[in-house]
């Protein structure tokens, strides 16, 4: 990659030499015009800017071949501010720039641009065609099935699989890639009305690189709400003005881009009653109705979906389930499809090692009811404890995997398999409940490397 001439300081700035560290990379560049020149072999091409609307200093950075994902920016010589740029963000999000210009960048402040390439800030990537995945036949083998294999959590904290050169490879595994938090209510809308969307767009535009498709996730769920939210005193009729806002400043952001939304998220507690919620106590059940209706609104081609746990066979919550989409359907509410986190853990791995038969006949009856109604089904969050697993654990979760893949494809309705997360090192089950620090329950280890499950899947994706 090259970077030319990206930008001239301010008309005249005074000559200023400025040290920036990196990591371990020392540069220094002296702010006397326009710089231009290759990249140096660490990666980082440099611009120091006099002034003027950070959304100009970017648009000369991209319009001279730097990816927006791979645009870092920094200001008055801070070598601790780098944050990503957000493209159309309507402020500064990012907590570095929030807390240097609380009220915006004042003009004829020197900033630094950096267009990095993936062995340093490793958001840019290699051309989709090459596919460093190490079972490089995993994601063609299930695209030439139709189907979708996708890897999900790819929270603020774990953005490290899109920024670091290894984790990054290994991701290509995948044809779908999903948020964590990045679309939480917290995490996205803050503060009332000010939205922060770049978690969202640091993932789009890795996917957009790599040929790979992201899942929304979530809009409406009753946990990660904003204090603003939770402990505001608004009307009912405030409550649905808010929730429509969200939900269609979200996805029209992202109209055309993202291919499916979970719309709504776990609204059925474990006894297979509507979850108490803000939304139920404030709009009733309508509030359901209404969330899929103002997602469609906002984007006619996406794929909507309803997602929740404890629903991949039988019991209270998949029958709850199964009549709520029932009724959604033959009102003509927009809904297309149903996940299924498919979280074994906590024991439930192992209903699925010692009478695994009469769970994937379970599984098998559900998808096929919910199929019957029209609606795609998708396994969302798959991950597999090996805690108490007997034997050979890794032979045991990889044979869970496989026979939840092939009942899942056995179905033309159920179109995907997501697991939560990437690796054994970065999963949400770590401090949930004991051992399970030491818990590994995806299918690549602590050092990226591919388990005895990921060849499972690939086998059952090879076969016709």
């Amino acid at each position: 990659m090259m970077v030319s001439g990206f930008a001239k300081a301010a008309a005249g700035a005074a000559a200023a030499l400025i040290a920036l560290v990196v990591g371990s990379l020392h540069v220094a560049l002296a702010a006397t015009g326009d710089i231009s020149g290759p990249v140096p072999s660490t990666g980082f091409g440099l611009v120091v800017w006099g002034g003027g609307p950070i959304e100009a200093l970017v648009s000369a950075a991209a319009a001279r071949g730097c990816p927006l994902a791979s645009i870092w920016v920094t200001a008055g010589g801070s070598t601790s501010g780098f944050v990503g740029y957000v493209s159309g963000a309507p402020a500064f999000v990012n907590a570095p720039f929030s807390a240097l210009f609380p009220t915006g960048v004042p003009a004829n402040t020197a900033m630094i641009i950096v267009c990095a390439t993936p062995a340093v800030a490793g958001t840019s990537s290699p051309s989709p065609t090459t596919n460093s995945c190490p079972v490089t036949s995993l994601r063609a083998a299930a695209a030439a099935r139709g189907f979708a294999i996708g890897m999900g959590g790819l929270n603020q904290s774990s953005l490290y699989m899109i920024r670091d050169p290894n984790a990054r490879e290994t991701l290509r595994c995948a044809a779908t890639i999903v948020t964590d938090n990045g679309f939480y209510w917290q995490t996205v809308e803050p503060k009332q009305g000010q939205f922060n969307f770049a978690v969202g767009d640091e993932m789009l535009a890795y996917a957009q690189a790599n040929g790979m498709e992201v899942r929304g996730h979530v809009l409406v769920w009753h946990q990660s709400l904003p204090p603003w939210l939770e402990g505001g005193t608004f009307t009912p009729e405030q409550l649905k003005a808010i929730l429509k806002t969200h939900i269609q400043t979200i996805v029209a952001r992202y109209r055309g881009k993202i291919r499916a939304w979970d719309v709504l998220n776990e609204a059925i507690d474990d006894k297979g009653n509507l979850r108490d919620t803000i939304w139920l106590r404030a709009l009733g059940p309508e509030y359901v109705e209404l969330a899929f209706r103002w997602a469609r609104e906002a984007d006619p081609d996406a794929l909507l979906f309803y997602n929740d746990y404890r629903n991949e066979g039988s019991g209270a919550v998949s029958d709850r389930q199964y009549a709520l989409v029932l009724d959604l359907r033959a009102r003509g509410v927009p809904i297309d499809g149903v996940g299924l986190q498919m979280h074994l853990v906590s024991g439930g791995e192992n209903v699925y090692a010692n009478a695994r038969a009469a769970a994937l006949a379970a599984m098998s009856t559900n998808i096929a009811r919910l199929g019957a109604l029209g609606l795609a089904v998708q396994i969302t969050e798959m991950d597999v404890s090996v805690l108490k697993l007997q034997g050979d654990k890794l032979a045991v979760q990889a044979a869970i995997y496989a026979d939840v893949l092939r009942t899942c494809m056995a179905a033309p309705s159920c179109t995907a398999l997501l697991t939560w997360n990437l690796d054994d090192g970065h999963t949400w089950v770590t401090g949930r409940y004991p051992g399970s620090e030491n818990d590994a329950p995806l299918l690549f280890d602590r050092q990226l490397r591919p388990k005895p499950a990921l060849e499972e899947l690939r086998k059952v994706l090879a076969a016709r």
